[in-house]
């Protein structure tokens, strides 16, 4: 997939993925707070190189040539502080430099969880662009932490340098694992195009944004429809945000609810019930984050009639360029539902349409003249409107719902003749 060269850096490094619920290891990252640059002597131990060594270039000039699958292993002493990044730290550490070539669309992964000593890793393009820097997201096997580990997407063909650095001065032995999460570049047949433009620096979402636009706005999908939509991350006012694309969906009856998502980045997909933007997400019903280039399945059972929202975002804070893709699907399993309620020859049926801005129809059949009271509710129980109170002939009537002023929501409509009381629910979306 092609992703644009709007390259911005993410100073906040996550290693691991959240399950169901909000996402895991943020909580407890953030209480790992590290300090500011304070030794001003390199931390220098005597190399210990194995016998399948393989160091990295002094330069990009002669940076090594790695392939994924690899683990390189090597020593940062005595080589020369040549790069540096700020992701948050910076430092005067010496590094050395590898090279690897990206055989098809996706994600590189580039872990050195394993090494010795407080490392970074910084990865730039051909044109010495920068796409990765982290600086801690992980720990050894002994429980040391401050070690490093990036996932840039990159482009098939394309070079990338990879350079091992180290936090202030620190040097030491190093271990780089260089794995790869290769993603499947198509768009299923027949989905819907998200519509919304590629991220660039000091970008505005006018398309989808949700609660995160000023203001607010939302896409929609359907039961049944697919979207095809792209993501990223920006610097916006020296800020760096990220994309976050929240499509409305109505259901009019009770159902099974699955949002499925694959995307080239570390995505997080929820489903969650909205209000509005001071009070949505107050329930979460599904959440699942996953790696780039996986599938993730949320699946909520028995949703009662109502608004909801199939949210798709940039889960991890490691730099994702813009224009990367996603797709998602939304498929819902209704309960049966009877079209019409009848008892002892009395009908109520569906209102029409449902849901329905401003005005609505309501059909009823009387098997013979009745007293007739028919009347609408909030879920509180409060009435809030009478539509009709009298006698009405046999057969077939028809009432309009004028909701003008009533604010979005379920609302049951009841027909009440003589001892008999029949009620529905209906949507009001403004």
């Amino acid at each position: 997939m092609k992703a644009k060269l709007n390259i911005c850096l993410i100073v906040l490094a996550l290693y691991g993925f959240g399950t169901s619920g909000s996402p895991g290891g943020a909580e407890a990252l953030a209480a790992v707070v590290k300090p500011q640059l304070s030794h001003q002597t390199p931390t220098v131990e005597a190399p210990l190189l194995r016998w399948d060594s393989r160091q990295g270039g002094d330069t990009i000039e002669d940076a090594v040539p790695i392939a994924v699958g690899e683990t390189l292993y090597g020593n940062t002493v005595g080589y020369n502080n040549d790069y540096d990044e700020m992701c948050p730290y910076g430092g005067n550490a010496p590094d050395v430099v590898y090279i690897i070539t990206a055989e098809e669309n996706g994600s590189l992964t580039f872990d050195l969880c394993d090494s010795d000593y407080d490392t970074k890793i910084l990865v730039w393009d051909e044109d010495l662009n920068l796409v990765a820097c982290n600086d801690d997201a992980c720990s050894n096997s002994q429980g040391d932490f401050y070690r490093s580990f990036a996932t840039p997407y990159c482009s098939a063909g394309e070079s990338y340098y990879v350079i091992v650095d180290g936090y202030g001065m620190d040097a030491g032995d190093y271990q780089l694992h260089v794995g790869a999460d290769w993603c499947a570049d198509e768009c299923p047949p027949g989905a819907t195009p998200e519509g919304e433009q590629d991220c660039h620096d000091d970008y505005v979402d006018v398309s989808n944004g949700g609660c995160f636009s000023e203001p607010p706005v939302f896409g929609t999908i359907e039961c049944g429809e697919t979207i095809c939509g792209t993501s990223g991350v920006w610097n916006s006012y020296s800020d760096y945000q990220k994309d976050h694309d929240w499509y409305l969906f109505i259901l009019s009856d009770s159902a099974t609810v699955t949002w499925t998502v694959y995307a080239d980045f570390t995505v997080t997909a929820q489903l969650f019930d909205f209000v509005d933007c001071e009070n949505y997400g107050n329930q979460v019903f599904a959440s699942d984050t996953v790696g780039a280039c996986q599938e993730t399945v949320v699946t909520v059972n028995d949703l009662e009639p109502g608004v909801y929202v199939a949210n798709v975002e940039i889960y991890d804070c490691y730099l994702w360029v813009c224009g990367l893709e996603y797709w998602g699907r939304l498929e819902c399993a209704y309960e049966e539902v009877e079209p019409v309620l009848e008892v002892a020859g009395f009908t109520l049926s569906q209102n029409y349409p449902n849901p329905f801005n401003p005005t609505t129809t309501i059909e009823f059949t009387l098997p013979r003249p009745e007293q007739v009271a028919v009347s609408v509710y909030n879920l509180q129980g409060e009435l809030v409107a009478v539509l009709a109170a009298g006698v009405f002939g046999a057969g077939v009537q028809q009432l309009v719902f004028d909701a003008t002023g009533l604010p979005s929501g379920i609302y049951l409509y009841r027909l009440q003749a003589g001892e008999l009381a029949i009620s529905r629910k209906l949507i009001l979306l403004q």
